[in-house]
């Protein structure tokens, strides 16, 4: 039962366990046995987690960082004081590209 319950048991989550017992004599060693549980898992304790929204939030803002440092790059690259010589199928292919990572971020 408690592997089937982990995950409820971890992260931020909050759960309630009902321990159903009876007062019958001859359920009594699964009464007991209910209650133990119930008291096991009444003793975890365990760490909050915080949610990964926040980490894909920073690394979308990393992408997004980059993608302008290249784009930067690739405009100074393509600049008539230096660089490397790009064919302009080829730069406006890398160009269309950029715009398209851009938007999608």
């Amino acid at each position: 039962l408690t592997r089937l319950l982990k995950d409820s048991f971890g992260g931020a989550t909050k759960t309630t366990l009902v321990a159903t017992v009876s007062p019958a004599k001859d359920s009594a060693d699964e009464t007991l046995s209910t209650l133990q549980y119930a008291l096991r898992a009444k003793s975890i304790l365990n760490a909050p987690t915080q949610n990964s929204q926040f980490f894909g939030t920073a690394v979308l803002k990393g992408i997004s960082t980059e993608v302008d440092e290249l784009a930067r790059l690739l405009r100074l690259q393509r600049d008539k004081n230096g660089g490397i010589l790009v064919p302009n199928d080829k730069y406006d292919d890398m160009v269309a590209t950029s715009e398209a990572r851009r938007r999608e971020l």
